[in-house]
This record gives structure tokens, C-alpha cells and sequence, in this order.
């Protein structure tokens, strides 16, 4: 899926397009590029949506399978490499359940302890090294509670309330602080915002917003905060506004192209993005992007399926992760060619014999390493050095090389980052 402008055009823009500054950006932090993962959403109408995830070297999205639970409503945040998603409504009943994603090997994990209440319409984010998950609605009344998730104690505890209560609030962690946005307090959508210190445990009123919102996307991109779309008192909105911190106010700027709510918003690879929705009539899949420069939105693909009640966050990881993690992804075995599993692991990539045995170190990208042990270089080192090397890595065309042409000597060890 190309990158396409709304008479359904290739887009073939004068200066650089995302890919070309995204690869910029990952030769400049070892490779790196922050990958997008919508997860969850579930409908009126039973339709349950899943895990996609956007890479920016290809400019698509791929459902890479189903959630652990099916539900809408919920908190979505990344901590540790992890995906939490926090809370929901199945359908049937709010939950207070709690499951990680592992993006490397694209598996739920049920370890992680429950919050202290069933509650929807959370909001989640990551600061400090902990989760906070902020306001909601329990079936009954909209909350204030804010509670934050300790991974080493694998627990949550009970922080200081917000000021008002609030549901479909939008998070946003700036300067050390978490802002809680707009929302709706179970009467109407509220144009208060309130700001959490930490070192405090402590809420404290802010300038409000221009507009009320509720359902609104919400997000940190470049220095200010973002508030897109929602729902006033009476219909979807289109329409944007960005807090300035050191001027402590909110301005209008230019609106999106199509009005939103339940609008997922995300900073990645330079680019601000509003994803999906409600327009008023339907789920949307489109993908608006705004361009700072250009002070402009526009299309920027489509999902494959809707995510309603969902949540989006980024993920920073290595081409090389993420490519291992797509074999993996091909059969649900983790199998490469001629049976070997593909497997990525703590900056290093190893080859696991189908039948078990010894794994054997492909490529090491820890500083200093070059091979299995750390001073030779890997057995197939033309073979392993193209994985390396190239940003659209073919690693299964690599490895199914080294197979037939066997081991071969070493020459030059490969090119450090």
C-alpha cells in the first residue's frame, strides 16, 4: 500500500517522502525506526478488530493477528519493548483485566495484574517508567482515579485523583509532567485540562481547551500538545489545537480533512498522525498526516481494518528485529528456510534448528561483537552482512543463501554502526 493523495494518485512530492526520512533518521540511531501498532476495537455490530502494525520503510500496514481479549474502550501504551492494553468493555461487562503484546515475537502474555477497578474509556500512557492509567467509566459513573503500574512489582497502586471526573479523556506526557484533556464527565464533554507532578502525586488546573472535546486524539509532537478531533456537544469535529507550554495557552490550528472521534493520534518518525475514527457514519480507516512545515493534513493511507475503541503507540525497534519477527509471523513457528527459527534477541540474531539443538549466532550488534564469540565473525559473513547492512534487509534470502552455498571464510569483518 503506496502513499496515495485523495483522487487516488501515487503521491510523488517534490522534497522527501516519510520513507526517505525515516531511513535519514534510522542510519543516524543505529538503524532504528519507531514502528506503529494499532491494537484492539470492538463494534456494535460484533466486529472485533485485531494487531496491525505500520512500518514507515514500506509504508504499510499488516495484520499481524488477534487480540488476547476482544474489547473496546480501552488504554493502549508502550513500556519495555511491551504493549499494554489496559481495561475495556467486551461487549458485555467493563473489564479490569490487563494483557502485554511482545512485538518481537508477536504473542500476548496474561502476567501482568489486573487495575483496581473494571473500567473503559481509560486513558494510558508511560512516564517515568511506569504506566498511568487515568479516569474511565465503570458502567456507572464516569472516574477520577488515577493509578500507576510498577513492571518490577508488577503492580498497581492508587495515585492521587483528578480534579474533575472524566471519560474519553485524551493523556499527554510533556516536560516530566502527564496533562489530562478534555473528556466528558458523564453530563458533557469539558474543555478543562489538568496537569499531574509526579514528584508531587499532585493534580493542578490548566488553561483549558478552545474547544470541548470528548473521544478526542491526543499526543506530544515536537515540544507542544496536540488535541484533534472528538465530540462536542453535538457532533463529530475535525478541528485541531496545540498547547504551548511557555505560553500556557491553546490555538487553533489547521483542521483536519475529515472529522474524527475515538481518533488515535501518534508522533513517530517525524510525522504527526491521526489515525481512524468515527466520522459520524462510520469506522473509518484512513490515516491523516500533518506537516509542520507545510502547516498542512493530508491522506496518508488507510488501516487495513478499523480499530474502534482501540488504541495506536509506537515502538522503536531495529530492522533486523522487526524483519525476524515478520518469518515468524509467516507460518506462526518462527520457522525460516530449510527449518531453522529465526529468532531476535537482546541486539543479536540467531538461527534455532527446527528440531531443537544449539542455537547458533547469526548476526551480534552489541558494541565490539562480531560472531558467535565475540572476536570472528559470523561463518557466512556475505550472506549476514547484507542483512546488516541494508535497512530493507531480506533476511529469509540471506539465510536461505548460506544454506546452500555452506560456510565460507571471512575476509573483512562487516561495517560498525
Amino acid at each position: 500500500m503506496g502513499i496515495y493523495e485523495e483522487r487516488g494518485e501515487l503521491l510523488k512530492p517534490k522534497r522527501k517522502l516519510f520513507g526517505q526520512r525515516t531511513q535519514d533518521a534510522a542510519s543516524k540511531s543505529d538503524h532504528q525506526v519507531e514502528l506503529l501498532y494499532a491494537i484492539g476495537g470492538l463494534s456494535h455490530g460484533s466486529s472485533v478488530s485485531g494487531v496491525e502494525r505500520y512500518n514507515p520503510l514500506d509504508h504499510e500496514w499488516k495484520v499481524l493477528g488477534s487480540v488476547s481479549r476482544h474489547r473496546s474502550g480501552v488504554g493502549v501504551a508502550a513500556l519495555n519493548g511491551s504493549i499494554y492494553m489496559v481495561g475495556g468493555h467486551d461487549g458485555v461487562v467493563c473489564r479490569s483485566s490487563v494483557e502485554r503484546y511482545k512485538p518481537e515475537t508477536n504473542s500476548w502474555k496474561r502476567d501482568v495484574a489486573p487495575v483496581s477497578e473494571a473500567k473503559r474509556d481509560v486513558a494510558v500512557a508511560e512516564l517515568g517508567g511506569y504506566l498511568y492509567c487515568v479516569g474511565g467509566y465503570d458502567g456507572l459513573l464516569c472516574l477520577s482515579t488515577t493509578e500507576r503500574y510498577d513492571p518490577l512489582l508488577n503492580r498497581w497502586c492508587r495515585m492521587a485523583p483528578m480534579n474533575r471526573r472524566r471519560r474519553g479523556l485524551g493523556l499527554a506526557v510533556l516536560d516530566g509532567y502527564l496533562y489530562a484533556i478534555g473528556g466528558s464527565d458523564g453530563c458533557s464533554p469539558l474543555y478543562s485540562v489538568e496537569r499531574y507532578n509526579p514528584t508531587e502525586d499532585r493534580w493542578t488546573p490548566c488553561s483549558p481547551l478552545r474547544t470541548c472535546r470528548e473521544y478526542l486524539g491526543c499526543a506530544t509532537f515536537q515540544g507542544k500538545i496536540y488535541a484533534v478531533g472528538g465530540r462536542d456537544d453535538i457532533t463529530e469535529l475535525h478541528s485541531v489545537e496545540r498547547f504551548d507550554p511557555v505560553a500556557n495557552e491553546w490555538s487553533a490550528i489547521m483542521p483536519m480533512q475529515s472529522k474524527r472521534s475515538k481518533v488515535s493520534l501518534a508522533a513517530s518518525n517525524g510525522y504527526l498522525l491521526a489515525i481512524g475514527g468515527y466520522d459520524g457514519t462510520v469506522h473509518v480507516t484512513t490515516v491523516e498526516a500533518f506537516d509542520l512545515e507545510m502547516n498542512k493534513w493530508r491522506r496518508f493511507g488507510n488501516t487495513q481494518t478499523s480499530h474502534p475503541g482501540g488504541g495506536v503507540t509506537a515502538i522503536k525497534m531495529a530492522p533486523y528485529d522487526q524483519e525476524t519477527s515478520q518469518l515468524r509471523e509467516q507460518d506462526g513457528s518462527g520457522q525460516g528456510p530449510g527449518g531453522l527459527g529465526i529468532l531476535g534477541l537482546d541486539g543479536q540474531l540467531w538461527g534455532v534448528p527446527g528440531g531443537g539443538g544449539p542455537r547458533t549466532l547469526l548476526v551480534n550488534c552489541k558494541p565490539g561483537g562480531l560472531g558467535g564469540d565475540g572476536d570472528s565473525p559470523p561463518e557466512d559473513l556475505d550472506a549476514v552482512s547484507d542483512c546488516w547492512r541494508c535497512a530493507h534487509s531480506d533476511v529469509e534470502r540471506c539465510l536461505a543463501r548460506r544454506k546452500v552455498e555452506g560456510s565460507r571464510a571471512a575476509t573483512s569483518p562487516p561495517p560498525r554502526k
